[in-house]
């Protein structure tokens, strides 16, 4: 077994993590990270949820061997189809002019 040599002290092993800081830093993502390798108009969000919910949706994704997130649009796209457009476009028009104001 060989000795290992120390030698170097700190300095070289601070020297190590001076070298890794000098290198350039990878690019930025893009700026709407939460549509970053979807398809279309998909993007990330988080809920919360009742949990029971959340085991039945798991077991029916399961069941049927489909994504949890394929039943999730179904669900979302049933409530919306419920809604009155009227209301719905008011609710729309509404969002999009706070959003303005926020900027």
């Amino acid at each position: 077994m060989s000795k290992k040599n120390f030698s170097g002290g700190l300095d070289s092993l601070l020297g190590e993590a001076k070298r890794m800081q000098d290198k350039p830093t990878p690019k930025r993502r893009p700026l709407n990270s939460s549509q970053e390798g979807l398809k279309g108009t998909e993007t990330r969000a988080t809920f919360i949820l009742k949990e029971e919910y959340i085991e039945v949706i798991k077991a029916k994704a399961y069941w049927e061997r489909i994504n949890i997130k394929d039943i999730v649009n179904d669900i979302f796209e049933a409530y919306v189809n419920g809604l009155d457009p009227k209301d719905t476009e008011r609710a729309l028009k509404e969002y999009q002019k706070s959003k303005e104001r926020r900027g």
